[in-house]
């Protein structure tokens, strides 16, 4: 069992989790569902759940598609934890740069302050 940690800026505010507090209810249960999985199983849930991001060097993707819509949440294995940098709302199959820039500013924060 893995321990998911919710990334926290340096002034005290948790992006991925008002991510998922803005989510509707039943969006809200369906990525809590996804987040029970990957505590439990890492990143061995394997795709379509979870996928390496190519091009990065620890970040992976979980998609949890619901309602024609993919709700992204990226994050990097640390030993026992998974970190969740951040969260978004997928329009295509695309990642878009300005997600993926965000996510490696987190991480790189993170292990900074680690």
């Amino acid at each position: 069992m893995r321990e998911i940690l919710l990334y926290e800026t340096t002034s005290g505010n948790n992006p991925v989790a008002n991510y998922i507090d803005g989510l509707d209810a039943k969006t809200n249960a369906k990525v809590a569902r996804a987040l029970d999985l990957l505590e439990e199983y890492g990143v061995a849930i394997g795709p379509p759940h979870v996928k390496p991001l190519p091009g990065t060097d620890r970040l992976w993707e979980l998609r949890v598609p619901f309602g024609g819509q993919a709700y992204c949440l990226l994050f990097f294995p640390d030993g026992q934890k998974i970190v969740l940098l951040h969260g978004f709302t997928k329009k295509s199959q695309k990642l878009p740069g300005k997600e993926l820039q965000t996510a490696i500013s987190r991480m790189k924060e993170y292990l900074r302050r680690r």
